[in-house]
C-alpha cells in the first residue's frame, strides 16, 4: 500500500495479485461436510478439467459451462450446463439463464435428496 499519491512517472505500471483462498475445499473438507455445489467455467477439455475439480475439492456436484461458446455464459442472457456427479452426467440445454437456473436447483435437489437416502 502507497502511502502517498502514485504519480504517472512511467508508462507502464505493475499490479501484482495474490490468490485467493479456497473456500469451497475448506468446507468439503470440514469433518461434518454439508452437501456442497462447485462451477467451473472453462473454455476448453470442459469435462476434463470440471471432473478435475469435482475430485480434487471433495465437491457432491459441479455445474460447468463452456464460456468459449458464442451466445452463452458471459456477455449472454443464454448458457448451456453441464451438471457432474462422481457417476453421472447430465446436460442443461442452451437456454435463458432463469430457465438454466431453475433446472439447476431442481437437479441440484435431486441428487440432495438421493444422497439423504
Amino acid at each position: 500500500i502507497a502511502e502517498q499519491k502514485i504519480k504517472k512517472t512511467n508508462d507502464a505500471m505493475q499490479l501484482e495479485l495474490v490468490k485467493n483462498h479456497d473456500i469451497v475445499a475448506d468446507v468439503a473438507n470440514l469433518t461434518k461436510k454439508p452437501f456442497i455445489v462447485g462451477f467451473a467455467a472453462e473454455t476448453q477439455n470442459v469435462e476434463h478439467y470440471a471432473r478435475g475439480k469435482l475430485m480434487r475439492k471433495n465437491l457432491d456436484l459441479i455445474a460447468a459451462n463452456d464460456v468459449a461458446k458464442s451466445g452463452q455464459g458471459f456477455n449472454s442472457d443464454n448458457n448451456a450446463l453441464t451438471l457432474f456427479s462422481a457417476i453421472d452426467k447430465t446436460e442443461i440445454v442452451l437456454a435463458n439463464k432463469q430457465v438454466i437456473a431453475k433446472k439447476l436447483v431442481s437437479l441440484i435437489n435431486q441428487h440432495y435428496l438421493a444422497k439423504q437416502n
